[in-house]
């Protein structure tokens, strides 16, 4: 089924976006965005195994090796997944939503993954 498209291509969900960022940029993930999908996925205890399995499917082998010592994804990855979200290199969490999370979290569960 074929999406359509956004009226506004300047705006993302209601988010106004201001300039697309480059290819080579990542967002940076804040504490209060990290907070925020903790919270949002919290919320849906049915998300919770589709949650684990993800962090564990992207989250780097010996991570503990590497600063921040987080289980965090590896930033090429991260940038390909704000990629096909989004469609462009968002240079701010602020575009994102914790929802959007949720949102990819339910897609991952209905496709078995």
């Amino acid at each position: 089924m074929p999406t359509r498209a956004p009226a506004d291509p300047s705006r993302v969900r209601g988010r106004s976006v201001s300039a697309m960022a480059s290819t080579r940029s990542t967002a940076h993930i804040t504490p209060v965005f990290a907070r925020g999908v903790v919270r949002a996925v919290a919320s849906h205890p049915s998300l919770w195994p589709t949650a684990i399995r993800q962090l564990a499917r992207m989250t780097p082998p010996r991570w503990w090796t590497r600063r921040p010592f987080l289980p965090v994804p590896d930033a090429d990855y991260l940038r390909f997944r704000l990629e096909t979200q989004y469609g462009f290199q968002p240079e701010s969490s602020d575009v994102m939503a914790p929802d959007d999370v949720v949102v990819y979290l339910r897609w991952c569960q209905g496709a078995g993954r």
